[in-house]
């Protein structure tokens, strides 16, 4: 017959039983946290032929040219629609990126519709 010593057996009884319960307590490291979406800040100067012309930012009024707009960009990728009005002109729009730093817009006057 067989003869194991009875330490022996504990030591090879327990330490698989050890190595099992440690894997399983040991936590997963945490997500890291989603990192902040990075903005840019630029300034644009903007003009106009006529000066005095209203510009609009993704539809909201920014002011009269001639003007320097701070603009904060939510990303590199982002665009903001230029709106530019003024009364007796046809509007225009324009798509600007965050690399642009001069915008000059000649806006073309109305004509009269014939009688």
């Amino acid at each position: 017959m067989l003869k194991i010593n009875k330490g022996l057996f504990l030591i090879l009884l327990t330490v698989p039983l050890l190595m099992v319960l440690v894997s399983c307590s040991a936590a997963p490291p945490p997500e890291p946290a989603p990192a902040a979406p990075a903005t840019i800040s630029t300034q644009v100067y903007i003009t106009s032929d006529p000066p005095g012309v209203a510009v609009y930012g993704n539809g909201e009024f920014w002011g009269k040219t001639p003007a320097t707009m701070n603009i904060n960009w939510a990303s590199a990728n982002h665009n903001i629609e230029l709106r530019f009005e003024a009364p007796g002109y046809i509007t225009e729009r324009r798509m600007i990126t965050h690399n642009q730093l001069k915008v000059h817009v000649v806006l073309q006057p109305r004509t009269a519709a014939p009688r």
